[in-house]
């Protein structure tokens, strides 16, 4: 695969990824099902069992109900530079985890880096890391776009 089909790849993935999230979940029938109480609970741990660990923890935002908070931006940095690959992308039908190499010692000396994130309430520059462990499970409801 040659640089330009790779770098075409980087920028059209993400944007297919979320477009088939945003389709399922507003063509879900065990979405609109979720709730606090403990029969709903139980209901998201057998319609989504890979999602039922005891680190999950199912958020429901009502943008409705949120309070809008007025902050400075949040700076993207490198998001648009090519990662280290091969990339290694695995779709369990419930969400997509993304692995990425780490840069070598040449890639640094040539000044790549990893993207990140500064600025909004950030405390710092947030930085992409390897997780150890499946974090929650959140979704935003009556979004609009």
């Amino acid at each position: 695969m040659n640089r330009q089909t790779w770098r075409l790849l980087q920028y059209i993935l993400p944007v297919g990824f979320i477009a088939t999230a945003i389709w399922r979940a507003s063509h879900s029938t065990t979405a609109s099902r979720f709730g606090y109480s403990e029969p709903n609970q139980r209901r998201w741990a057998r319609h989504h069992g890979h999602c039922a660990g005891k680190t999950q923890s199912p958020i429901a935002v009502h943008s409705a109900k949120s309070i809008p908070l007025n902050m400075p931006a949040v700076d993207m940095i490198g998001y648009h530079n090519l990662l280290p690959h091969p990339l290694v992308m695995v779709n369990n039908g419930h969400t997509v985890a993304i692995s990425i190499p780490k840069l070598t010692e040449e890639q640094k000396a040539n000044g790549d880096f990893m993207p990140y994130a500064r600025g909004g309430k950030l405390p710092a520059i947030s930085k992409w890391r390897v997780y150890t462990s499946i974090g929650a499970i959140r979704t935003i409801v009556a979004l609009s776009m």
